[in-house]
């Protein structure tokens, strides 16, 4: 009974490649004997009553208080606090709120949960965030439900194939965190800043020291200290990442609305240039398919002044590619652009991809429509010069 159902599962038990798997996926055989044991518990039925109350009380009614907290039953006081935490701690941790530090962030009480247990409270814990939102704004978490039951490979393994990654100029993920290893400022800052902060995540991916990649300059004197004692480092946590998270979020969903939106233009661009190029070519049955275009995108008239602007937009990107005989992401992309800078940069782009000659050609076609300034055309032509 102690050496197979209480504290630590029996690592001695394995088969004959136990060696190898927890060299290659470290402590993968507790974890095993973990969910062995648990099995063995559930499925006796002189023991199976006592395990499932002992998951309801340990697992699944703690998460049930963390989603009243988060719903605001407790208080908006404790709601903050809950909110300020990051995704991963409420899937894999039971949360306590306990108050704020002086910079305002919560302090919480992390309480971990035996790998089992970890798994049934985070499918509780996304059931239920599910149950009280309405609708599932991170579909992919489904997928990391429970993270770190599966066993993870060696971190030496992982910290390899993260500098790999950085070498060739990617962001390394955190996929037990569910979010970028380092924190977006510092990786543009590039340099030294970005090198620094992927030190910081290595060292503290193989266990060597205990890093945040995140800003450290303004922390409170709290924070400082609950993150660099150990034990206390371990037992509880300041942080307002939650917040941040749901701000990601909202530009998230913004970014995605943005890219079906010019993927449903692209679509009704390229179906009015064949629509055109298969019947009469003849100017009233070209405003017609404009006026067609304008309604399949913003719907029925009147428009606002943004949905006019919007309209004009898409018939300036039809009539460009007629003129040019085709649809062309790069060309629609320089009409799309909200400023004279922004415009400049795209064709100095289009310049390396397709020669001076045929931006030119771009450029004049441009210019019957009005779409590019005088001052715009002169600005790349000192550019091109420079060079």
């Amino acid at each position: 009974m102690t050496r197979n159902y209480i504290g630590t599962p029996n690592y001695n038990e394995g088969g004959a490649w136990k060696a190898i798997d927890n060299d290659v996926f470290v402590f993968s055989n507790v974890m095993i004997q973990a969910t062995r044991t648990s099995a063995e518990l559930a499925t006796d039925p002189k023991t199976a009553s006592g395990f499932f109350m002992r998951s309801f009380m340990a697992n699944i009614l703690p998460k049930l208080l963390m989603l009243a907290c988060a719903g605001g039953l407790f208080g908006l006081k404790a709601k903050d606090i809950m909110d300020g935490q990051s995704e991963y701690d409420k899937t894999n941790f039971t949360i306590i709120p306990m108050g704020w530090d002086e910079n305002g962030k919560g302090i919480v009480l992390r309480i971990p949960v035996d790998d089992t247990g970890r798994l049934l409270s985070s499918i509780v814990w996304k059931a239920g965030e599910f149950a009280r939102k309405g609708n599932l704004t991170k579909p992919e978490q489904i997928l990391s439900l429970g993270a770190g039951y599966i066993p993870s490979v060696t971190p030496l393994w992982t910290a390899m194939g993260d500098w790999l990654g950085y070498f060739q100029g990617r962001n390394p993920y955190d996929t037990f965190r569910g979010r970028l290893a380092i924190d977006d400022t510092s990786w543009k800052a590039g340099g030294v800043v970005r090198l620094k902060k992927m030190v910081q995540y290595s060292l503290s991916t193989v266990g060597v020291a205990n890093f945040k990649t995140y800003d450290t300059s303004n922390q409170s004197t709290t924070e400082a200290v609950i993150t660099n004692v150990p034990i206390i480092s371990k037992m509880f946590k300041v942080s307002d990442y939650g917040k941040t998270e749901q701000l990601n979020e909202i530009k998230s969903d913004i970014i995605q609305k943005r890219a079906n939106d010019t993927l449903q233009k692209r679509s009704l661009i390229e179906k009015s240039v064949d629509t055109y190029k298969d019947g009469e070519q003849s100017i009233s049955r070209r405003l017609e398919i404009e006026r067609k275009l304008k309604e399949d995108l913003l719907g029925k008239p009147p428009y606002t002044s943004a949905d006019k602007t919007k309209g004009s937009l898409a018939v300036k990107q039809f009539r460009i590619s007629l003129m040019r005989g085709k649809v062309e992401n790069d060309v629609n992309s320089l009409i799309s652009a909200t400023s004279n800078q922004e415009k400049l940069e795209i064709l100095q782009v289009m310049r390396k991809q397709r020669g001076d000659d045929e931006v030119k050609k771009i450029i004049f076609d441009l210019q019957k429509e009005k779409i590019l300034s005088q001052d715009l055309v002169r600005d790349y032509n000192l550019s091109t010069r420079k060079k």
